[in-house]
């Protein structure tokens, strides 16, 4: 049973923009760290953003032809990940709480993916 799921608090999300070093800019639908009491999987939280730098960092003549962010929440870094190798061709995100992959789902829309 996932009791975080069960025991989030009333919905809190809005859409922010994130901004790259690589140019990329993302929409992103979360909830501040700020307001997490119980559940953890519906806000972004500060590994993330390093996450994201790594990529491009570390990874430019990276090609991959698919991506799996395992447990992600809303899906930043699967989602930059996606726009800054659009030559991947399967993006998989996924997490346990269902709510977390339908605020996913409406930040992959956001950006357009």
């Amino acid at each position: 049973m996932n009791t975080e799921c069960l025991f989030e608090e009333p919905d809190q999300e809005d859409f922010r923009t994130y901004k790259f070093d690589s140019g990329v800019s993302l929409e992103i639908k979360s909830r501040p760290i700020e307001v997490i009491q119980i559940g953890i999987s519906r806000a972004i939280w500060y590994a993330c953003h390093e996450i994201c730098k790594k990529l491009d960092k570390h990874l430019p003549e990276w090609k991959p032809t698919s991506i799996i962010e395992l447990g992600a929440g809303v899906g930043m870094a699967g989602i930059y990940a996606a726009k800054i190798h659009p030559e991947a061709t399967k993006v998989v995100i996924t997490d346990i709480c269902p709510k977390a992959i339908e605020i996913a789902v409406e930040n992959i829309e956001a950006n357009k993916l």
